[in-house]
């Protein structure tokens, strides 16, 4: 075998001089590695595009999510302070309610007692007005009987 002085002249003697099945071998490798370069690195590179892209989306999904539930939580925060707020004012309620429940059981006291007394003095008043009454009788009697003599 002669040596050729440039590429695709030893390229070519040497399928000239190689046996067919290698230069099928050859032509298959060939059309597979062009098919690879043309069609699967193309695609293999949108590929990864469309999973950057979905990837910057789930990332960009996931930053509004985390706004949402930071003003979602901020929102809770100042329900929460609102609801303890309410709870002070509701417990100073109660405490001021309960205090007129005290006052109100001393007031009632103090009526029945008003009650009692009044009750009182009312039987005195009537027991002194049938004294009274009765005396007044035994006066006009005696004043009557003097009368007569």
């Amino acid at each position: 075998m002669e040596h050729a002085e440039g590429l695709f002249d030893g390229a070519g003697a040497s399928i000239a001089t190689a046996p067919g099945v290698l230069v099928v071998i050859a032509l298959v490798a060939c059309f597979g590695i062009f098919a690879w370069a043309r069609y699967y690195i193309p695609y293999r590179k949108e590929t990864k595009m469309r999973e950057l892209d979905i990837r910057a989306a789930e990332n960009e999904t996931k930053q509004e999510q985390i706004k949402a539930s930071q003003a979602l939580a901020e929102q809770v925060g100042a329900q929460r302070e609102s609801v303890d707020a309410m709870s002070v004012q509701m417990a100073a309620m109660n405490a001021g309610v309960d205090a007129s429940k005290a006052r109100s059981a001393q007031m009632g006291e103090a009526v029945n007692r008003i009650d009692l007394a009044t009750a009182h003095a009312v039987d005195t008043v009537d027991d002194t007005n049938a004294k009274v009454t009765e005396m007044h009788a035994q006066i006009r009697d005696i004043y009557m009987q003097n009368r007569r003599v």
